[in-house]
């Protein structure tokens, strides 16, 4: 009987521990993995604008190799000649990420009045891995795009 009782610790022990293992791995490699194994930008660009644009199309490639539900920030800033960020406008989404490469072409308002300068996207994927236990940010930054002056136009009125 001494054995028996042996034995059936020892397999309730190799249970546990394979339970936990099986628990905590996954958590583990979500926190930790490098950003690339569950998604990748291939392009965030946005288009030069003018000031008396109102809207501005961004386009984002992404690649996800683990499909998730995500909260994605996005923020518009300028990009002062000593890199400091002023925050310009930004906005909040619910997303699902599906498995694979995807092209997103998005809209963003413009404010109404926004000076000239050059300006990126800052966009944060907040992801929901292993079953919404982990969440991870994965931080994204534009191409630099332009805002200028609309051109002036050439033609003279004359009665």
């Amino acid at each position: 009987m001494n054995i028996q009782f042996k034995r059936s610790h020892l397999i309730i022990l190799f249970a546990i521990l394979f339970i936990t293992i099986g628990w905590i791995a996954p958590a583990a490699y979500a926190s930790y993995a490098p950003q690339g194994h569950f998604i990748t930008v291939d392009e965030f660009s946005a288009e030069n604008v003018t000031t008396d644009d109102t809207i501005h199309t961004v386009t984002f490639k992404r690649t996800v190799n683990n499909p998730s539900t995500a909260t994605v920030f996005t923020e518009l800033y300028l990009v002062t000649e000593s890199g400091e960020r002023v925050e310009v406008g930004s906005r909040t989404l619910e997303r699902y990420f599906q498995a694979g490469n995807t092209s997103v072409k998005s809209e963003f308002p413009l404010p109404n009045t926004i000076d000239e300068g050059n300006y990126r996207y800052l966009m944060v994927v907040k992801m929901d891995l292993t079953q919404g236990r982990i969440q991870r940010d994965f931080v994204f930054l534009s191409d630099p795009f332009t805002v200028t002056e609309p051109a002036k136009s050439n033609v003279s009125h004359s009665t």
